[in-house]
């Protein structure tokens, strides 16, 4: 039997010149836990970076911002997806009990499935991440401005589709709009 090797990675800077790492590009972990993120980065990377791509003055100042920000809900999502995995999922997979004791385990699930805000707790964290994060208000699409969506385009990995590598997620500035220092 094969199983899926999950890797729990991230880079310690996302962003150089001309280029932002979001998503699995940024930090690799589990599909369940991983796109949920991989949405959330790019949705902070809008709210970001939006308006100095329409101006043209992309600086580092700006895509570190993304990075600050979705740093404090990776390192979290990484530490709740180990913990998951020495508690619960590798022991249940070695044929013992989640939590080390059947006793506790029963009382983990029932202190998060009594409690009303506990229970929603997980879901809530898994859709939203640690810090929510909301699109840019009020902008129209960038293909609405002069420039067009040149500044800030997806560039996928070359092969199958159904492959995701080490490149989904980088989002390429172009040098003209790094230039400016900030």
């Amino acid at each position: 039997m094969k199983l899926l090797d999950v890797r729990l990675e991230r880079l310690h800077r996302w962003h150089r010149p001309g280029l932002l790492c979001i998503g699995d590009a940024a930090h690799a972990m589990s599909p369940v836990f991983g796109i949920n993120l991989a949405v959330q980065d790019a949705v902070a990377a809008a709210r970001h970076l939006v308006r100095p791509l329409r101006d043209g003055t992309v600086g580092l100042r700006d895509v570190r911002r993304v990075q600050t920000r979705r740093w404090p809900t990776t390192v979290a999502t990484q530490g709740l997806q180990r913990l998951a995995h020495t508690q619960v999922i590798g022991p249940l997979l070695a044929g013992r009990t989640a939590f080390g004791d059947p006793r506790r385990a029963k009382r983990m699930t029932e202190l998060v499935t009594d409690s009303r805000w506990l229970n929603r707790l997980p879901a809530y964290f898994i859709a939203y991440g640690a810090l929510r994060e909301r699109p840019p208000e009020g902008n129209a699409p960038l293909n609405d401005h002069p420039a067009g969506a040149a500044g800030f385009r997806h560039q996928p990995r070359t092969g199958s589709t159904s492959e995701i590598g080490p490149t989904e997620g980088v989002v390429r500035i172009p040098a003209r709009m790094t230039a400016t220092p900030r």
